[in-house]
């Protein structure tokens, strides 16, 4: 797709986005909580365990910073759903390995990492200081704040992407959606002959080196995943 095609749709969203900000109704409607801790728990917690209506409750949001939520939401249920299906062929070992940037193969790595139990733990421990009380969440550039509504307590994007442009929101969306796409493409081949979890490991990663840096790695591929989940074969 040329660049230009991608601005016309960019405007085209921008402009969508724009009408509709005002009388914006988010599908789930956010929940206030009665504290920030137990708000920030609960956001953390479903987000690890990929409960998209439990996460998007936390956040008051207009469409645009909706759509990125909902987009960190379907991604981090991509990488449960591969997870699980990782384990269940391949064991617990092969996927720790998977997880261990020291073992890379072949400098292409793809660790599964969005949020873990243990940001559970750290949100679970973590205490809210002054009047607008800030959490970083795992994995993004800036903090989010917390705020009164009503008797509760919502949360607000804030800076959570280090940047509070449309622009960027809808970047962070595409590129959100391409992550969660490849997990699930990827899914498919888990356990097929002669696929070990190490060619896994080098084929995803290598296509994400391209997705997020723009770095093609030139080592030979391990498999050609289109022919093997082509519906002709």
């Amino acid at each position: 797709m040329s660049n230009k095609i991608i601005f016309f749709l960019i405007s085209i969203i921008f402009a969508i986005a724009a009408c509709n900000r005002s009388s914006f109704v988010p599908p789930v409607s956010p929940v206030p909580m009665d504290t920030p801790e137990v708000l920030v728990v609960k956001a953390v917690t479903a987000l690890h365990r990929g409960d998209k209506k439990a996460f998007l409750e936390c956040f008051s949001s207009s469409q645009v910073e909706y759509q990125v939520l909902e987009s960190i939401i379907l991604a981090s249920e991509s990488f449960i759903a591969f997870k699980k299906r990782f384990i269940q062929v391949y064991g617990k070992s092969a996927w720790l390995s998977f997880q261990d940037r020291e073992q890379a193969p072949g400098h292409a790595d793809m660790s599964m990492t969005f949020v873990t139990a243990n940001d559970v733990l750290n949100a679970k421990e973590w205490r809210p200081k002054g009047y607008k009380p800030k959490y970083h969440f795992p994995n993004t550039n800036g903090p989010t704040f917390i705020t009164r509504q009503g008797d509760g307590w919502i949360i607000k994007m804030g800076n959570m992407l280090g940047d509070t442009s449309d622009e960027r929101k809808l970047r962070y969306i595409e590129l959100m959606n391409s992550i969660r796409d490849l997990t699930q493409k990827y899914s498919q081949v888990i356990g097929k002959a002669n696929i070990l979890p190490e060619d896994l490991d080098f084929q995803m990663g290598k296509e994400v080196m391209d997705i997020l840096f723009g770095i093609k790695i030139l080592a030979p591929d391990r498999f050609n995943i289109d022919a093997i989940i082509s519906p002709n074969n």
